[in-house]
């Protein structure tokens, strides 16, 4: 699953003084704009349009210079940290995740710093960084559903219902939290709350595939034949389109089989 990476727009404004005449004004602002003093924002700005245009080099060239123009610009580590992850640079995100931790409590920077150690394999180092997140922002459904994920592959499936039930209460259309709580309930022997998690994932999004391959399985245990061809079926039509026309989903999602 791609996961979903914050990048903060900046404003740059300059003040302009109201001038009497219309000459001085027109030199009042050459020279606000050509005193250097926006550099570091011009810099930022153009970084966020080459990460949007995909050009992770020509973003990470751009935050570098922000960051000289203005060494405490939290936002250009952050987004600087955000494009090494995307080039896999794991480690280099890591430490523009922990100087802008340093400027501010930012919980973007905690969750993104947490993606990157789950990528670097280190769950604990990640988990924590969940948490921090939700502590500074209780209501991060994100943090939550990751956190829950962390806990699923350590086995803990009521602690992962837990996270995975805030994420919804926090968005009530997260298809991927309802889909991971059904496969954590049936990893307990709720297969009927299995079910009624996956097909709210599926009201909320019914183009997963994998989602319709966990009903299956479910309906298949209790011995709904007739209803878990039905859903194999749906998950094999909806996989080969998708393989014809790949779409977007998280990092990590769980399957039942």
């Amino acid at each position: 699953m791609k996961i979903k990476k914050i990048i903060h727009l900046l404003l740059c404004l300059s003040v302009i003084h109201n001038i009497s005449t219309a000459q001085t004004d027109s030199i009042v602002k050459a020279k606000i704009l050509d005193d250097g003093s926006q550099d570091a924002e011009k810099f930022y700005n153009k970084g966020i349009a080459s990460f949007a245009a995909k050009n992770f080099k020509g973003a990470l060239s751009d935050f570098d210079s922000a960051i000289t123009a203005k060494p405490d610009f939290e936002k250009a580590y952050y987004n600087r940290g955000t494009t090494k992850f995307e080039m896999k640079d794991y480690k280099g995100a890591i430490a523009d995740f922990d100087k802008s931790l340093l400027l501010i409590q930012n919980p973007d920077s905690y969750f993104s710093r947490g993606q990157a150690k789950y990528a670097l394999a280190d769950k604990t180092g990640a988990s924590a960084d969940y948490s921090k997140a939700i502590e500074v922002k209780s209501d991060y459904a994100q943090a939550y559903y990751y956190r829950g994920g962390i806990k699923f592959e350590n086995a803990d499936y009521k602690g992962a219902i837990d996270d995975f039930t805030q994420a919804v209460r926090i968005k009530p259309d997260y298809a991927y939290a309802y889909n991971d709580r059904g496969s954590a309930k049936r990893q307990i022997e709720d297969v009927d709350g299995a079910i009624a998690d996956y097909n709210k994932a599926l009201a909320a999004n019914p183009k997963m595939d994998f989602t319709y391959n966990n009903i299956a399985s479910a309906k298949r245990k209790k011995g709904d034949f007739k209803g878990a061809i039905k859903d194999y079926t749906e998950a094999i039509k909806l996989k080969d389109a998708s393989q014809s026309s790949p779409a977007g989903a998280p990092r990590r999602r769980r399957n039942s089989s």
